[in-house]
């Protein structure tokens, strides 16, 4: 495949019977929610504006351009013939929980206070995962929650442990979940998996574990040899670089958040922020890539071309999905696809102590379809900075004015933006923190991809 450069052209339900102390813990949480920021001062009598952000995680024009050519991507290009499209610009670290958290809060790491995947215990020094009690600025949704927005949240990074919010909200952890280990603990129901707490196990016939995805499920995706296969099968977590456990996990994790979100929109409808994140285009990248571009190789590809159409592939599976997504998204939505940062290749075979064969690079994609954006629209480059002052102006919210970064005007046609002096801190307390069931089986995927030891 020939790339080309990249180019700027719930309300909540009743709780368990018997958890009280997830009812304290939840007016807890709602309490620092609802503190210093902002007051709620939208007008009732308006229907507020919706915004839906779905994520790509590594997803880079140089993949997308040939298969928008090719009509093989159909949900992009609907969006594409009604909408504008550029390229949102990270800066290092270019490590996604720090990117996403950065889309999310309109500051950059050194203020948010999430900069990798893992950061020290500060009582052992130990590495621990990043988690929603390390960030230091408010996101889109505690925003959006405290002016009454309904919020619906799927799979974004480093969401976990669940905060309260208006509306629901699925952490990136529920769908590595051990569900064996969670159903041996039924005094610990809910993990903090999700908000509602019960909302976790509502879902738990939508998930799809790496148990189920077997090469007959993939083998649309990859052209898996036998030993290929065998090697996938055997493997209970992702090994290292290795790519069929790589796909196999990552696509369970993805096919469970896609459920996820459209058994939830749904159940409950449309609520006015929406966003989820898809990981495949990022991870089977990094094992893939020089599948992809085999003239960058050093040396020989053992695989030939046998397995180049993989990574289109991921691209064309996600369009799949996205556009389940869309289906239920009213026409009068903002709808913003992108990605924290691009991909690129390193010349290299994926190999454990050496560098992946695809990596991260700053330029990612960002298109934009909804009112008050011009088919057509060339948004040239956009910062991350300015992704979540653009977002809060877009829902009819105020603002911030220490914000860093700068409302994109060409996403929002002629409308007024509000501001307000700050949002506060945004720091999420939680009275009982209890290790993530997830926690082993998220740690095996970054493991895997190198991004941890």
């Amino acid at each position: 495949m020939r790339l080309e450069p990249a180019t700027g052209s719930v309300s909540a339900g009743s709780l368990f019977p018997g958890l009280s102390r997830w009812a304290a813990w939840a007016l807890l949480v709602l309490s620092s929610l609802f503190l210093g920021g902002c007051e709620a001062t939208d007008d009732p009598e308006s229907s507020p504006p919706q915004v839906a952000i779905i994520g790509w995680d590594g997803a880079t024009w140089a993949v997308m351009e040939p298969l928008l050519r090719a009509g093989q991507l159909p949900n992009v290009q609907a969006l594409l013939d009604r909408g504008g499209r550029g390229v949102l610009l990270a800066e290092p670290p270019l490590r996604s929980p720090a990117l996403w958290t950065t889309l999310a809060t309109g500051f950059p790491p050194a203020d948010h206070g999430i900069h990798d995947f893992q950061l020290p215990d500060p009582q052992t020094g130990l590495p621990i995962l990043a988690a929603t009690i390390h960030r230091q600025r408010a996101p889109l949704w505690t925003i959006a929650s405290r002016h009454e927005r309904e919020v619906g949240m799927v799979g974004w990074w480093t969401t976990w442990p669940a905060e309260p919010v208006h509306g629901w909200l699925v952490s990136d952890h529920l769908a590595d979940n051990r569900w064996d280990h969670w159903a041996k603990r039924p005094d610990r129901e809910s993990y903090q998996l999700t908000f509602p707490p019960e909302l976790a196990e509502s879902l738990r016939p939508q998930a799809v574990t790496a148990q189920d995805v077997t090469p007959e499920t993939l083998a649309h995706l990859a052209a898996f040899d036998q030993r290929e296969r065998t090697e996938m099968m055997l493997a209970t977590r992702p090994v290292i670089f290795h790519g069929p456990s790589v796909l196999r996990h990552g696509y369970a994790t993805d096919a469970s958040n896609a459920r996820f979100a459209v058994e939830l929109l749904d159940r409950n409808g449309q609520p006015d922020l929406f966003a989820t994140v898809f990981i495949l285009s990022d991870v089977v990248g990094h094992v893939f890539w020089h599948h992809l571009e085999p003239e960058q190789l050093r040396g020989p590809n053992p695989a030939g071309d046998r397995l180049a159409e993989t990574i289109p592939n991921i691209y064309r599976q996600l369009d799949t999905w996205t556009g389940e997504l869309l289906s239920r998204l009213s026409p009068e939505t903002l709808v913003l696809l992108i990605s924290d940062h691009g991909m690129r290749g390193t010349g290299f075979l994926p190999r454990p102590g050496q560098n992946p064969s695809g990596d991260h690079q700053p330029e990612g994609i960002l298109i934009a379809a909804g009112p008050g954006v011009p088919a057509g629209a060339d948004l040239g480059e956009i910062r991350q900075l300015d992704f979540a002052p653009t977002v809060l102006a877009a829902l009819d919210l105020p603002v911030a004015e220490d914000m860093p970064g700068r409302v994109v005007r060409g996403l929002l046609g002629d409308r007024t933006i509000r501001s307000v002096e700050t949002h506060g801190d945004g720091r999420a307390h939680f009275d009982v923190l209890e290790t993530s069931p997830a926690e082993e089986r998220y740690e095996d995927r970054l493991r895997s991809l190198g991004y941890i030891q």
